[in-house]
Formats: C-alpha cells, sequence, structure tokens
C-alpha cells in the first residue's frame, strides 16, 4: 500500500470513502425498505386503489398463527357479515390487517353485493362496492364501507 504523502490526499480519501459507505448505506435501507413493505389483498370488485381513496388498506395478516386457523372461521364471518346487510350475497372474503378509521387488526374483510345501498358523500349514487370488516374471534362487524369510484 502506498504511503500518502500530503493532507489533501488524505482528505480526498476520508471523504471518498465516506461517500460510498454513506451511499451504500442508504441504497441497503432503501432495499430493505421496499422488502419489507406489506402485500395489498385485493378484490375482484373493487381494485386496492380504490379501497385506499377512501381510506382503507387492506394487506398480509400480522399475525400467520392466526392466519394459518383462520379459514374455519371465514363461513361464520361471511354469515356475520351478510346478515348485517339483510342476507346480501357474499361475493369473497379476505383474512387481512384491516386499517380503517379507527380500526388497525387483523379481521375479515367481506365483500358484499351492494345492489341494495348507496353510497355516502355529496352525491349518492349506486354503491359499486360494500365491504364490512368482522372480527375474526366474536363475529362482530366492526365496520362496513360502501362506494362507488369517483368518475
Amino acid at each position: 500500500m502506498r504511503k500518502l504523502r500530503s493532507k489533501t490526499k488524505r482528505w480526498h480519501v476520508y471523504a471518498t470513502l465516506l461517500v460510498a459507505v454513506t451511499t451504500g448505506g442508504l441504497v441497503a435501507a432503501s432495499t430493505v425498505r421496499s422488502s419489507n413493505s406489506p402485500t395489498t389483498i385485493t378484490f375482484k370488485a373493487v381494485p386496492a386503489n380504490v379501497l385506499a381513496a377512501d381510506g382503507i388498506y387492506l394487506t398480509l395478516p400480522d399475525d400467520a398463527a392466526t392466519a394459518a386457523t383462520s379459514s374455519r372461521l371465514q363461513n361464520p364471518a361471511e354469515v356475520a357479515a351478510s346478515k348485517a346487510f339483510r342476507g346480501a350475497a357474499v361475493r369473497e372474503s379476505h383474512f387481512a390487517h384491516c386499517r380503517f378509521a379507527n380500526i388497525d387488526e387483523d379481521c375479515w374483510a367481506v365483500s358484499l353485493d351492494p345492489s341494495s345501498v348507496q353510497s355516502h358523500g355529496p352525491v349518492p349514487m349506486r354503491a359499486t362496492y360494500l365491504l364490512t370488516l368482522v372480527d375474526p374471534i366474536t363475529q362482530e362487524v366492526l365496520v362496513s364501507e360502501a362506494g362507488a369510484p369517483s368518475p
């Protein structure tokens, strides 16, 4: 290894190493962050971006153990959601981590046929989706949201 003879050359070497280490750290942090991004749950009847516009975020469940045993609770959750809307037909359901308003937990997200529901908002219109979040343990309906994407 060649010995550096001046302070200026040493300073350039240290600065170059600092930039390289900092850049490498930022790239590594960015990679970790993107690989830890939650996977979004989607429904055939309503795209995730429409739900997000209404403040509803559904991702893979946090608790893998609960997710593994939740399939036996799918039908009771669907029944509870349907019953809350006079027997509306279930389109599909997913066990997910649900974030909406004051809800931030794993639950059943049940998509129901919205044909008998109007969306709320400045101009009420026929809803294009009806989503009900159901507690996986108690089968209690936590919240329901009907909506229609903006034209």
